[in-house]
């Protein structure tokens, strides 16, 4: 009966990354032996609990979203496939 327990009380929640995003994601938790649903489920349980740097954190962005200020990351590796197809692209090489 504890399976159908555990179902009922879990909610599957499904997010969406940049590619270049979840795989430097997922290597930074190897390197600690965590799993994405480990982190993701401490993160939010910190956050119902309003954990103070959690807190801060959500303001900060909350204000910048509000304040439409735009961070732009690229991943290195991206800017480095982007740079090869235009080195590759150009009628000048």
């Amino acid at each position: 009966m504890s399976q159908f327990n555990d179902f009922e009380t879990r909610v599957s929640t499904h997010i969406a990354l940049e590619k270049w995003c979840h795989g430097e994601f997922r290597k930074l938790l190897i390197d600690y032996n965590l799993s994405m649903q480990e982190v993701f489920r401490e993160f939010v349980s910190r956050t119902v609990s309003k954990d103070k740097y959690i807190i801060d954190m959500l303001e900060r962005l909350e204000y910048e979203k509000r304040n439409k200020i735009v961070k732009k990351r690229v991943a290195k590796a991206d800017a480095e496939s982007i740079f090869k197809e235009i080195e590759q692209s150009t009628p000048f090489g």
